[in-house]
Parts: C-alpha cells; sequence; structure tokens
C-alpha cells in the first residue's frame, strides 16, 4: 500500500466513529443556534479580482465528540478534551475555492480540514442521519456516499446522484430505501452534500462554548458580461452614459445556515451602487432586504429558514463625478471652442493666418484632456463602464489635434471644413447625451 493510500484509511478509520457523526449532524442541524450572524463582505480588487470575507458570529457547541483525536472523544466535558475541536463552517459551493484563508478574530490563522477529512466527515454525518432513519449502511451504500460528498470533477457530477439517491432512493438499480422512508430533514442533507461541500475547521478545545467571531476569506472571479460583441459594445456605452446600469450576480455562503445572513458590498471608485437585492425564501420579507440608498458600502439582510431559490444581485451605475465630469467638461470645451472658431467672423481666417500661435494654442487642450484620460489600476467592474467615457475624452482629444494639424498643414476646402464640423458636431453629440445621462436619477 502506497503512502498515499496509507494516509486516506487513516483518515477514514479516525472519523469512521458513530460519535463524530452524530455530532456533527448535530451542529450542522442546529447552525442557526450557534451561529448567530453570518456576515459575506464582497470587496472588488485590481482588474477581474475580487475577495469574499465571510464572518462569522458564534458560539461553536462545546461538544466532546467533535474531537479530532478519536481518543478524546469519550471524554464527558470539552474542557477535558486534548487537542482541537472540528467545527463545521458552513456548506459550500462544490469547487476551487482559491486563496482561501481562516482566522480567529485577534487575526490567528485557524487550520481548515482538507477535501479528503471533509469527505470522510461528510460520509460519517450521511451515514449516521441514515441509520436515525432505519436504513442500514452496508458497503455499497457508502460508496454511493462518498460519491455524493466528493469533488465536483468526478464523473457522474455528485449534484445529480444525491438528487437521484434522495428522490428514489436508489443507485445505479440498487434500491437502498423506499423513497417515503426518508425524512425530508435527511433528504435536503444528501442534497446539500451532493451540491456542496462541508468546510470544517479545527479549533482549540478551549474556546468552544465561548461567543466568538471566525472569519474565512477566498478569492472571487468578476466574471466578463455575456452577449455579442456589438451588443456589448452599444450596452457598454449606454451604461458610461448613465442610460443603463450593469447587473451583476452576487455569491453568498451559507445563507439559511445562521440566525441572521448579512451581505455588504464595497462599491469601486467610479460606480454608484442602485441597488443591491437578496433573493426571496426568508422567513420574513422586510425592508432589509434591498438596499437602494446609494451609499458606497451597499448593506442587506435577512433571516433564511432554507436555502435562497436564487442568488444576490447588484446593479451598478456609472457616477456623476469623476470620470463621468472629466468627460463632460471635455466634450464641453471641445464643442465650445469648435463652434466659436467656426461661427464667429472672420475666426477660421484668423486662426489659420496666425498658424504657429494658434496651433500651440490648440495643442494645449489635446495634452490637458490627453492626461485626464490617464490610465489607473481599477475593478474591471469600474473599466467596463468607465472605458467609453476615456474613449470620449480621447477622442475630443484626438479631433482637437487633427485641427491644430490642419491649420498648421494648411488643409484645403472643403476638407477643413468638413473636418471641423465633423469635430464640433460629435464633441455636440457626447456633450448632449451625457448631460441627459446627468439628469437621469
Amino acid at each position: 500500500m502506497g503512502a498515499k493510500a496509507r494516509r486516506a484509511a487513516n483518515s477514514r478509520a479516525q472519523f469512521n466513529d458513530v460519535r463524530i457523526g452524530e455530532a456533527l449532524l448535530d451542529a450542522v442541524a442546529g447552525w442557526s443556534e450557534w451561529c448567530h450572524r453570518r456576515v459575506d463582505s464582497i470587496h472588488p480588487l485590481e482588474g477581474e479580482r475580487g475577495r469574499v470575507r465571510h464572518s462569522i458570529d458564534c458560539t461553536p457547541p462545546p461538544d466532546p465528540r467533535l474531537a479530532y483525536l478519536p481518543s478524546q472523544r469519550r471524554k464527558r466535558r470539552v474542557d477535558h478534551v486534548g487537542g482541537p475541536v472540528v467545527i463545521p463552517l458552513g456548506i459550500v459551493s462544490k469547487g476551487p475555492m482559491r486563496e482561501l484563508d481562516a482566522r480567529l478574530s485577534d487575526g490567528t490563522p485557524l487550520p481548515l480540514l482538507g477535501m479528503g477529512e471533509n469527505v470522510d466527515l461528510s460520509v460519517a454525518m450521511l451515514a449516521h442521519a441514515l441509520q436515525t432513519q432505519g436504513i442500514p449502511i452496508g458497503s455499497s451504500l457508502e460508496r454511493v456516499l462518498r460519491l455524493i460528498a466528493g469533488p465536483a470533477s468526478i464523473a457522474p457530477f455528485p449534484g445529480d446522484v444525491a438528487d437521484d439517491l434522495a428522490q428514489s432512493g436508489s443507485f445505479r438499480g440498487e434500491q437502498f430505501w423506499r423513497p417515503d422512508d426518508l425524512d425530508p430533514v435527511v433528504s435536503n442533507l444528501v442534497r446539500d452534500l451532493g451540491h456542496g461541500f462541508l468546510l470544517s475547521c479545527l479549533l482549540p478545545s478551549d474556546r468552544a462554548g465561548v461567543r466568538q467571531i471566525l472569519k474565512v476569506s477566498f478569492h472571487w472571479r468578476i466574471e466578463p458580461a455575456e452577449g455579442g460583441y456589438f451588443t456589448l459594445a452599444l450596452h457598454r456605452l449606454r451604461a458610461s452614459l448613465r442610460f443603463a446600469s450593469r447587473s451583476i450576480e452576487l455569491p453568498m455562503t451559507a445563507a439559511s445556515d445562521a440566525s441572521s445572513y448579512h451581505l455588504e458590498f464595497q462599491t469601486p471608485d467610479g460606480l454608484d451602487c442602485s441597488r443591491l437585492e437578496l433573493p426571496s425564501g426568508g422567513r420574513v420579507e422586510s425592508p432589509g432586504m434591498l438596499d437602494a440608498s446609494g451609499q458606497p458600502v451597499a448593506h442587506v439582510h435577512a433571516t433564511y429558514a432554507h436555502p435562497p431559490t436564487g442568488t444576490a444581485r447588484i446593479l451598478l451605475k456609472v457616477s456623476r463625478s469623476g470620470l463621468s465630469a472629466n468627460a463632460t467638461l471635455s466634450t464641453f470645451l471641445t464643442a465650445t471652442i469648435m463652434w466659436l472658431a467656426i461661427l464667429l467672423p472672420g475666426a477660421k481666417t484668423a486662426l489659420i493666418d496666425s498658424a504657429d500661435g494658434a496651433a500651440a494654442l490648440i495643442l494645449a487642450a489635446p495634452a490637458l484632456l490627453i492626461g485626464l484620460t490617464a490610465g489607473q489600476r481599477e475593478s474591471a467592474l469600474a473599466a467596463w463602464g468607465l472605458g467609453p467615457l476615456r474613449f470620449i475624452i480621447l477622442s475630443c482629444s484626438m479631433g482637437l489635434f487633427a485641427v491644430a494639424g490642419s491649420v498648421v498643414g494648411v488643409l484645403h476646402e472643403p476638407w477643413s471644413t468638413a473636418l471641423w464640423w465633423t469635430v464640433a458636431s460629435a464633441a455636440s453629440l457626447f456633450l448632449f447625451l451625457l448631460l441627459v445621462g446627468r439628469i437621469r436619477p
């Protein structure tokens, strides 16, 4: 037997214990009793990177049966346990959790169990739950339970197996129980562990039974907007002009596994949060499930008796300040300069006759406008809406630069007039759209 196989066998033996399976089932079924509050705080970072910071205000159950070491599970009190205890933090969606980190409230790193150990714990918990329903656990059913609790990368997909098993009580022609024999609570647990994995940590035994905050954080990727090239381009332009908002789905971590669930979103610079809303499924629909205040940090909360039927959604809109204000000023200056040059009697002739001085004067404006478009490191959410505004500012800059070039190079008619009118008209159109967008709610 290889070293990897020996480690797997030792792990299974360590958690193949009715005590820890029973204690885990009690802890998971009673999450709302000892998890007082869960908070997901979502922080968009540079580019497509983001961070979910999940905090759990809880009183971990002081149950010696949750001892990590099998020899300590017979202790009568948790303060007699030597070594850490296993605390289930939540059932989270299956898939890689990149940059996963867990800490105590004082910043002390908190050990997290690996995939193999979490699978063993899930199997022990499911086995005990089924045994309470009078269902014997044979080797075939144990293999199915291990398949259900396993990673999403295996085939068949564990969620599909769990759904079929919970509904029919059979898998691949082998009947384990009649569908009506299973309590809905146990059936839902089978489904939950097929679609999510049990995230568990090791907590010092002397901290069990003490109210505290446990913190978990992991990477969140900002998914690109979906749609065809021209559809996305038009949507981006409308969003930058404040004629449309961008809707984003936000992750929710174990929303129903606490007495109260809270979600916060840190709005990136250059954007406003026009709406943050939690999905339905709460015990009571309350005003706290919706935040339309426009504050830089949007906050919603609810209490869920069951996992919500959807996910949280946020609407982001380009802010009136910042780059939008710069774009409005740039188009106003460009349109004003061009229409004065076109409409004032003798203005164009005077500019052409003093070509060198006029070129230096007009070129100063593009230099200033280009400075406003200087790239900066920002979230992909902000870049998606602000990109067209940078293009508008750059277009105004290049338009004035082209006009200055036509003066220095003495561009012949009718091309000179066509160029001047094109720049003036384009700047005026964008100015009109920006002004209309700014007066919209």
